[in-house]
């Protein structure tokens, strides 16, 4: 699946559990972007992919020496283990304000660097992320109110989608690391494919309307979720 979709699904995914992760808005809008930039973390396995070109030239240093230590694309870096592990890590990172805030911007920057262009809200990938990302990440750790907790359950939710995504695709993914022959493969579309596309554009028709349902418009309205309980 393409990035672009991945992010979609995180943030989407990320909004519809949006309950148990926070009742804040503000913090569910956080939560929600770290998702989408959880859900393409499993790509950077491959140096072409979009993740891995958001940082320009060390991106795909690193997505090559990524590649090398997981042993090729959708191999270990798509799977339950390293979705725990990558959970494990934003779990660490929540009891250190800098370390937290330090990953809420790079996952930011990911979400920001697919999403912007997805939809339109810029015309293609550019500094703009990297100040979206600095903002939020600045934010966060120097406003104590804004909670950190939520983080390793953002990251989880994002990584999770990924790998059931992928699952849908023709060439699927191999789940369980110890379980190396065990393959999940659903083979209901094709990457880039008709299928994808029409689904990744169903996902934002659905991201638009938690968007509104969870989140609301600030200083317009407030979210549907709190007229409707």
């Amino acid at each position: 699946m393409l990035g672009r979709n991945h992010a979609t699904f995180g943030a989407v995914a990320a909004l519809a559990v949006a309950p148990m992760i926070s009742s804040d808005p503000s913090t569910i809008a956080i939560a929600a972007g770290c998702s989408a930039g959880a859900a393409v973390v499993p790509d950077l396995d491959h140096p072409k992919a979009s993740v891995s070109n958001v940082i320009p030239l060390a991106g795909p240093l690193i997505a090559r020496l990524v590649a090398f230590l997981a042993g090729g694309h959708r191999n270990r870096t798509h799977t339950i283990e390293a979705g725990a592990a990558t959970t494990a890590a934003a779990w660490l990172a929540a009891s250190n304000r800098a370390a937290a805030s330090t990953m809420i911007a790079v996952l930011i920057c990911f979400a920001a660097a697919l999403l912007g262009p997805h939809l339109r809200l810029v015309s293609v990938a550019s500094l703009a992320e990297f100040f979206v990302a600095g903002a939020v990440g600045a934010a966060v750790y120097w406003i104590d109110s804004i909670p950190v907790d939520w983080l390793p359950k953002a990251v989880a939710v994002g990584f999770l989608t990924h790998l059931l995504t992928d699952a849908l695709t023709i060439r699927g993914i191999r789940p369980i690391l110890i379980v190396p022959k065990m393959k999940l493969r659903l083979g209901l579309l094709r990457t880039g494919g008709f299928t994808e596309n029409t689904i990744g554009a169903l996902a934002v028709v659905a991201l638009l309307i938690l968007l509104v349902t969870r989140i609301g418009i600030p200083g317009v309205a407030p979210p549907l979720s709190d007229r409707f309980g």
